[in-house]
């Protein structure tokens, strides 16, 4: 490295690297994509899909900053404690609201068979 601008290169190429480890976090543990369990690749490949799909919509959720995604972030997924409240983790949050709001607002495999 030799110029500022080489330096600022290698950061805006760390940064997005960190983007992209962060992304794949996110769905090894929140969405299950790690091992699917699936021995047929079409199977796969559609489980993934779906993945991608949950997680663009995720992603597309905190990009269009619409109060009621805010409403459902208070609401679902309150902050408390002052290490969690300065802790930038929207995509958890959000998965963590959406699946406390369906759990309370859907009903249950046995009340759809019963």
């Amino acid at each position: 490295m030799q110029t500022a601008q080489q330096a600022i290169h290698i950061a805006q190429i760390d940064a997005r690297r960190w983007q992209v480890e962060w992304a794949s976090r996110f769905l090894k543990s929140e969405l299950a994509v790690e091992s699917p369990r699936l021995q047929i690749w079409e199977r796969r490949e559609k489980l993934l899909a779906v993945v991608f799909l949950v997680y663009a919509r995720f992603v597309h959720l905190l990009l269009i900053h619409d109060p009621l995604v805010h409403a459902v972030l208070e609401a679902e997924a309150h902050r408390t404690g002052r290490r969690t409240r300065f802790t930038y983790a929207p995509l958890y949050r959000l998965r963590l609201a959406l699946a406390r709001l369906l759990t309370r607002y859907l009903p249950t495999p046995a009340a759809i068979r019963g």
